[in-house]
């Protein structure tokens, strides 16, 4: 396992962190074992000042925002789910390369080597040099190549943007506006009212809710691969002081290699709409591969998951998103004409049928199921378990 807690601040010196031999004795064991399971150890670093830096198991390389020559606290645990149980700490002082851990004989040798994680990011790894967002782009972040940080300055005045990530490790935060932990642990202010306008909500309401707030809705409440930001001429308080600059910043896994991201943009009255309807020019404009057409893959959605997709749009405009799915689709007409297996056009079916199916309007999963069968093998692959889920939502219904 990696380190895992990324840091508020940007450094460009890193330690990276590797034990070279541990020994954990019996009598340490026997303390630390539980009902259920033999103990697990690993490892803490804290800064100076108490603050954790990185957490791994036994032998894993940890990596942390400091100098090797800076001193760090190392505390011994036993791992838990939920709170690791301290077994030792001491103070790694410069130069320190083995020391004893407990009475019992417990001891650590380890290695501190110079890391800069942005040795070859260039300017766009600090705000100064930030990347203008004026479009749609994709980018990747890496950790091991020295790419670790982008930043990506947001465009002035009412913008929605959906920022689609290979995967959730991938980190992202807004400095100054919303930090990582509150991304890690979704704690996204002025999203409590936020809900599908599909279920409870309703697009009026969610517009409201934004224009009050000076914090950056973010869709849907739970993000994964797939993040919504909307902001608002709120969010920049024009009226009572000077525009601030706000800052998208990725990360790649601490430690990991080349994580890819896309950036989908839309700016001025409508925006929300315009960034849907971006999003389908995105699906459509994708060529077919060899053999694209046997298999469906994550790549095919731009990296994230239909369902972290559907679920951002529906969160964002559910009703209106809904309404220009059927359309796209022509779900209300009786003749159905196929489109080529794996095509453009099959990722844009996909993609609105899967939204539709979430929101699970009884009308629309009727019509959806009818022409399944007669959908191409690309569409049926990728949407083969929400149909299986739509029928047994249709059998229960009727025998209500």
């Amino acid at each position: 396992m990696l380190a895992n807690i990324p840091q508020p601040t940007d450094a460009q010196f890193w330690t990276k962190f590797r034990v070279k031999e541990a020994f954990v004795s019996r009598a340490t064991s026997e303390k630390f074992k539980d009902s259920f399971s033999a103990a697990e150890f690993g490892w803490m670093i804290l800064s100076p000042d108490g603050r954790p830096l990185a957490r791994g198991d036994l032998y894993t390389d940890l990596y942390y925002p400091l100098a090797p020559d800076v001193p760090v606290r190392l505390v011994f645990v036993e791992r838990d789910v939920f709170q690791d149980d301290r077994v030792a700490a001491l103070d790694l002082e410069p130069g320190m390369e083995r020391c004893t851990l407990t009475d019992a004989g417990d001891f650590v040798q380890f290695e501190r080597t110079p890391v800069q994680p942005d040795r070859n990011s260039g300017a766009d790894a600090r705000p100064i040099g930030a990347r203008v967002l004026s479009g749609d782009f994709a980018d990747q972040v890496d950790f091991r190549e020295g790419d670790y940080t982008d930043y990506i300055r947001l465009p002035e005045g009412p913008a929605t943007l959906l920022l689609v990530r290979e995967n959730f490790a991938l980190d992202w935060d807004l400095p100054g506006v919303l930090d990582v932990d509150d991304v890690r642990m979704n704690r996204f202010p002025g999203n409590g009212s936020n809900s599908p306008d599909g279920a409870a909500g309703s697009d009026a309401a969610s517009q409201s809710a934004a224009d009050k707030t000076a914090a950056p809705f973010v869709y849907p409440d739970h993000p994964r691969e797939a993040v919504i930001l909307r902001f608002t001429e709120a969010d920049r308080d024009r009226e009572t002081k000077p525009a601030q600059p706000v800052y998208l910043r990725l990360r790649s896994t601490i430690g990991g290699g080349r994580q890819s991201y896309r950036i989908f943009v839309a700016t001025g009255p409508g925006a929300d709409e315009k960034l849907f309807n971006r999003w389908l020019v995105y699906l459509r404009s994708q060529k077919v591969e060899k053999n694209d057409t046997e298999n469906t893959t994550r790549a095919d959605f731009g990296f994230a998951r239909l369902a972290d997709l559907s679920n951002a749009f529906i969160a964002l405009r559910g009703q209106w998103a809904a309404a220009a799915c059927r359309a796209k689709i022509g779900l209300d007409r009786q003749k159905f004409s196929g489109v080529p297996s794996g095509s453009g056009a099959d990722r844009e079916r996909v993609f609105c049928a899967h939204l539709l199916y979430t929101l699970q309007a009884r009308s629309d999963l009727q019509a959806l199921v009818a022409r399944y069968e007669r959908e191409s093998k690309f569409y049926q692959d990728a949407l083969w378990s929400v149909d299986r889920q739509a029928r047994r939502t249709l059998e229960e219904q009727a025998s209500r």
